[in-house]
C-alpha cells in the first residue's frame, strides 16, 4: 500500500459506531485526498479508523465482499444508518428565543447551531426568524429596514450589532419593547394618546394639552376612546415602505401571539413580517403612522395635502 501513498499519512478520525457515518466518510475522504486516489489504498486504510462495535462489525464481514471503496462506504453507511444525524424541523428554530440578560453573541451562537441543522432553510426565512427571536433593538431594526439577499449581508449586520453591544455594554443596548395600541376600557376613562405622553398624564403633571392630543381625546357616543386617524391619500402598505426606507424611529411590533397554524397563511403583514393579517389592516402600523404624522412627518401622505398646497 505504501507505493500508493504520497507524503506523511494524515491523522485520521476514528469511528466507534455512535456518530453520523456519512460525516466520518466525508472527513476520511477529505484527509486522504492529498495522499492517494487508489481504490485499493482507500479500502485498506479505511478500516484502520474503526473501533468498538464498528471494528467488530468489520471483522465479521465475509471475505471478498468488498470489491471497491464505493461499495465499502455503502455497506458502512447502511449498517450505521441509525446513527445518522437527522435534520431539524423549522419549529426547532422558531422555539429559539434570546433570553433576558443574554448577550447577542451568546444568543446568536446558540441560534446559528440550530439554524445550520434545519433542512432547506432559506436566507429569507432565517433572517425573518432571527429578527423575531432577538430582543436586540439595533439588530431588529437593521433586519427590518432592508431585507438581506446574501449571507454575508446578514453576517455584517449581526457583527455590527454585537460590536455595538460590546462597546456600550450589554445593559446599555436598547432592548426591544413592543408598541401597543391604546386600550379601550369602557370602565376607565383612559385617553387614546401616544404612549410617550401617558407617563405625564398618570403622574398628575398639569399642562395644556396639545391640539393633536385634543383631537385624540374625542370619544364615541358609547364613551369609548375614538381613534381619529388622519385620512391618507395612499395605501398603508406604500406609506410603510417609505417610512422604512427613510429609517423613521418607530416602535416595531412584538411577535404575533397566535400560533402559526392558527393564522391565515394567505394574509401577510409586512410590519409584523408574519402571516395572519394584511398590512392594510394592521392596527399597530396605523397607530405608528399616525404618530409620525402628528410629529410633522409623512405629511405628503395626508389626504388633501396637495390640494392645499395648490391653493393661492
Amino acid at each position: 500500500m505504501a507505493e500508493h501513498l504520497r507524503g506523511i499519512p494524515p491523522a485520521l478520525p476514528t469511528y466507534n459506531g455512535t456518530t453520523d457515518p456519512e460525516d466520518h466518510v466525508s472527513t476520511f475522504c477529505l484527509r486522504m485526498q492529498l495522499q492517494t486516489n487508489s481504490n485499493a489504498a482507500l479500502c485498506r486504510t479505511f478500516p484502520s479508523t474503526f473501533s468498538g462495535i464498528c471494528l467488530d462489525w468489520y471483522n465479521r464481514l465475509p471475505n471478498g465482499i468488498i470489491r471497491s471503496f464505493e461499495e465499502f462506504t455503502l455497506l458502512f453507511t447502511t449498517k450505521f444508518a441509525s446513527q445518522k444525524r437527522r435534520p431539524l424541523h423549522l419549529k426547532a428554530l422558531i422555539d429559539i428565543r434570546q433570553k433576558d440578560g443574554e448577550s447577542l453573541q451568546a444568543f446568536y451562537a446558540r441560534w446559528s447551531r440550530v439554524a445550520m441543522a434545519v433542512r432547506d432553510l432559506t436566507l429569507e426565512t432565517a433572517a425573518h426568524h432571527l429578527m423575531d427571536a432577538t430582543n436586540n433593538m439595533e439588530l431588529k431594526r437593521a433586519l427590518a429596514k432592508r431585507p438581506v439577499t446574501l449571507t454575508t449581508e446578514l453576517e455584517v449586520k449581526i457583527e455590527k450589532a454585537i460590536t455595538l453591544e460590546e462597546t456600550l455594554g450589554t445593559g446599555s443596548v436598547r432592548r426591544f419593547e413592543p408598541s401597543k395600541p391604546p386600550r379601550e376600557d369602557q370602565g376607565r376613562k383612559q385617553l387614546a394618546v401616544p404612549w410617550e405622553q401617558l407617563a405625564q398624564l398618570h403622574s398628575g403633571a398639569r399642562r395644556t394639552p396639545a391640539p393633536t392630543e385634543l383631537a385624540l381625546q374625542r370619544r364615541s357616543p358609547d364613551g369609548r376612546p375614538q381613534n381619529n386617524y388622519t385620512p391618507l391619500n395612499d395605501p398603508i402598505k406604500n406609506v410603510f415602505h417609505v417610512l422604512r426606507e427613510k429609517g423613521y424611529n418607530i416602535n416595531w411590533p412584538a411577535p404575533v401571539r397566535a400560533l402559526p397554524h392558527m393564522r391565515d397563511p394567505s394574509k401577510r403583514c409586512e410590519f409584523h413580517t408574519e402571516t395572519g393579517h394584511m398590512t392594510e389592516g394592521c392596527r399597530e402600523l396605523r397607530y405608528e403612522i399616525e404618530g409620525l404624522i402628528r410629529r410633522g412627518l409623512l405629511t405628503e401622505f395626508i389626504h388633501g395635502a396637495e390640494e392645499q398646497k395648490e391653493q393661492p
